[in-house]
């Protein structure tokens, strides 16, 4: 299939640091050129699309972020040589704007009613999916996120994928209070473990939060690493005892719990949301209602093997689950299937 995949106008393809949908934009734009279609991908200046796969470039995010009408006006000339269309953007300009053999993704945690293409929505998880049906009263369908298991393990020795850990834990996400940066030192520093505070920013959002985060950092029992590059990070998620998210906002999934357990690390988490369906409480991870309760997991995490970590991760994310399932949706939509 002639399959055209529509990126976001925040960050380049694939992202150096933070940057959750350009990689998973990325990572599909890989995997469906290696199972031999004729796969193109819009995004920003800067992007480098997987080998075999044709770019069509929009603005400069520095000085466009957020301006999915102005890409519109860089592919829109083309939408009609492609078979089918993934839009990964936040918008759905194209979908708004044209009857179009298309799949549309819905990203946020659907609180508030926006603008949102009028058919094909697809979420990444049933709980987010009830949520759109609710909200917008439109059909939605759903499947888990995209994660490469093959950039999660390692070659060297001290890297290999086993049973033994280090003793420290990692904290990975934006830092915004709703992600819960502040409560995982605070955790940390409860727990007298050692915890390393990972995470990056998109450019419009404040640096206030950074800021107390990086000062609540004592260096010992928290220790700063801000926004560092993608292959530092999943060497220490792959070390680490476990990932501490005392995550507050709800969410329709999360990218960066899929990677911990990919690299074989359990998860602690409020148990909210779209959470239950991404961790098997007790066995790749632990759900908790409160501070007290990311305590009482850390004391147990040493239970949790780091095979079983990855099997489950490898049962929802994985290309041979994922790929599959939008291959069928694909050849639906392309003739002529809306929901």
């Amino acid at each position: 299939m002639r399959i055209l995949l529509i990126g976001t106008t925040v960050l380049p393809s694939p992202p150096k640091g933070y940057g959750g949908i350009e990689m998973l934009i990325w990572d599909f734009a890989n995997h469906l050129s290696r199972r031999g279609h004729e796969v193109t991908l819009v995004a920003v200046k800067g992007s480098k699309p997987p080998e075999g796969v044709q770019l069509i470039e929009t603005g400069d995010p520095k000085t466009h972020q957020d301006r999915e009408d102005l890409a519109f006006e860089c592919y829109a000339h083309r939408l009609a040589e492609f078979d089918v269309i993934h839009d990964f953007s936040h918008q759905h300009i194209a979908s708004r704007r044209l009857d179009l053999p298309s799949v549309n993704m819905i990203w946020d945690p659907v609180i508030y009613k926006y603008p949102k293409a009028p058919y094909n929505l697809v979420g990444l998880s049933e709980w987010q999916a009830a949520r759109v049906r609710a909200v917008y009263g439109q059909g939605c369908q759903w499947q888990h996120l995209l994660v490469d298991p093959s950039k999660y393990t390692f070659c060297e020795k001290k890297y290999t994928f086993c049973e033994k850990k280090e003793d420290f834990f990692v904290f990975v996400a934006r830092f915004t209070p709703g992600k819960g940066a502040l409560e995982a030192i605070s955790i940390a520093k409860r727990a007298g473990i050692k915890l390393y505070v990972i995470g990056g920013n998109i450019p419009t959002d404040p640096t206030d939060y950074e800021k107390q985060v990086r000062e609540s950092c004592d260096g010992k029992h928290a220790i700063f690493l801000g926004n560092i590059g993608h292959k530092e990070k999943i060497e220490l998620m792959s070390r680490a005892k476990a990932f501490i998210y005392p995550l507050k906002q709800v969410e329709a999934t999360s990218q960066v719990i899929a990677e911990s357990l990919m690299c074989g690390t359990p998860v602690i988490v409020f148990n909210h949301s779209s959470m239950p369906e991404l961790i098997d409480h007790g066995v790749s991870g632990f759900l908790v209602r409160d501070e007290q309760g990311f305590i009482d997991a850390i004391e147990r995490v040493e239970d949790i093997s780091p095979y079983s970590c990855r099997a489950s991760a490898l049962k929802r994310f994985s290309p041979e689950v994922v790929i599959p399932w939008y291959e069928k949706l694909y050849e639906k939509v392309k003739n002529g299937m809306r929901w």
